[in-house]
């Protein structure tokens, strides 16, 4: 690549004063959820409750795998409220339209917010990872960082899920799985269905949302 890495652009990309937010494995509990959600890369707020270089592993490992329990931001507000609560909405219509046709849900059934701790049911039913770790805003440095990093982390990640559908959200990380030949091997290995969805952010109708949910389960053959 003409001596440049990949990564530059992403590493670049954010300016907070506070320090360098570190990549993103994964948020949940990744080897017991049933439903794996996959995106493009997270999004970053300076003021976010976030783990960074000061952080011990321990700390670390417990803010991630509890992290719809544990991902607060100073003033006490839910990070990436829209982005979980369609992770909620979707595994939702996937239980139901599972239910519809006969079949047990695949989590459980339904997932709602709790007033003490908002996202505690997707931490118990879901896990959501992205194809780059980074964070940057409007997915800056995701294009030409995406097979570079898919190739160095997601098959360890990918093989500890067991899981039984992995979705994946937005256009971004779509087009990254058909242009990156590991990745796309990766997924394929792993014989469990997948289904592509909007990402949280596009702006459509929740009514096309679920629409588009039912075609996607129904074109892998779950329902």
């Amino acid at each position: 690549n003409n001596g440049i890495n990949p990564c530059d652009k992403i590493l670049k990309a954010q300016n907070c004063k506070a320090g360098f937010q570190m990549p993103e494995p994964w948020s949940g509990h990744l080897s017991t959820s049933k439903i794996l959600y996959i995106g493009s890369n997270p999004a970053f707020d300076c003021n976010e409750y976030y783990p960074d270089s000061t952080w011990s592993n321990t700390q670390i490992c417990d803010f991630f795998e509890n992290r719809f329990k544990n991902g607060k931001v100073k003033n006490g507000k839910e990070v990436s409220v829209p982005y979980w609560t369609y992770l909620i909405k979707y595994t939702n219509w996937i239980n139901e339209l599972f239910i519809n046709n006969g079949k047990k849900p695949l989590t459980s059934y339904q997932i709602t917010k709790q007033k003490k701790n908002m996202y505690d049911g997707l931490n118990n039913d879901v896990v959501s990872t992205e194809i780059v770790h980074c964070k940057s805003n409007n997915a800056v440095g995701f294009t030409v960082s995406c097979c570079k990093c898919s190739d160095m982390w997601m098959a360890n990640i990918l093989n500890l899920f067991k899981g039984k559908l992995i979705v994946v959200l937005g256009a971004n990380a779509k087009k990254a799985i058909k242009k990156c030949t590991k990745l796309n091997a990766i997924i394929t290995s792993l014989k469990i269905p997948v289904i592509y969805l909007p990402h949280p952010s596009w702006r459509m109708s929740d009514n096309a949302r679920k629409a588009t949910v039912q075609a996607e389960l129904a074109k892998v053959g779950l329902i």
